[in-house]
């Protein structure tokens, strides 16, 4: 059986997002951050739901998710009731980040699972200091489902 325990040192994030400039930015925003991690991106829903559960992908599960609501194929709060209808990924932490500002999206996001919702800033020193407090508190303050060496 594949461990998919989640530890502070190196933890893996799948970040769901197509715009190929907010990827660049959220990565270059995490090599910024006082933690080192993977991570792994798909460019729309179906994408990101292969990669969560191919059971041949050679990764561990991501400790945390990064999910931009508007995608091609499956939308983000599919993506998100997918992940949370599924045993294997229903405690797994999904951070929403878009660009929408309604509050319908909100209110769905959270009604489907979503541990927090945050709007994408427009201002790059903002988006890293979102991503230093989002490392911070999911990987050095909260405990997370398989940390230190429980399975997910």
């Amino acid at each position: 059986m594949q461990s998919n325990a989640v530890t502070n040192e190196n933890p893996d994030i799948l970040l769901i997002e197509d715009n190929p400039g907010d990827v660049c930015l959220i990565r270059i925003a995490l090599s910024e951050c006082d933690i080192t991690c993977t991570l792994h991106t798909a460019t729309d829903g179906d994408q990101a739901i292969r990669f969560l559960y191919d059971k041949s992908r050679r990764v561990p599960r991501p400790a945390l998710v990064l999910l931009d609501l508007n995608l091609p194929f499956l939308t983000g709060h599919e993506v998100l009731e997918c992940i949370r209808s599924r045993s294997e990924t229903r405690t797994l932490p999904v951070i929403v980040m878009s660009s929408s500002r309604d509050p319908v999206d909100v209110r769905r996001a959270y009604r489907s699972g979503a541990n927090c919702y945050l709007h994408k800033p427009t201002e790059f020193d903002e988006l890293i200091r979102i991503m230093r407090g989002l490392t911070q508190f999911w990987f050095n303050i909260v405990r997370l489902p398989g940390y230190p060496s429980q399975v997910v």
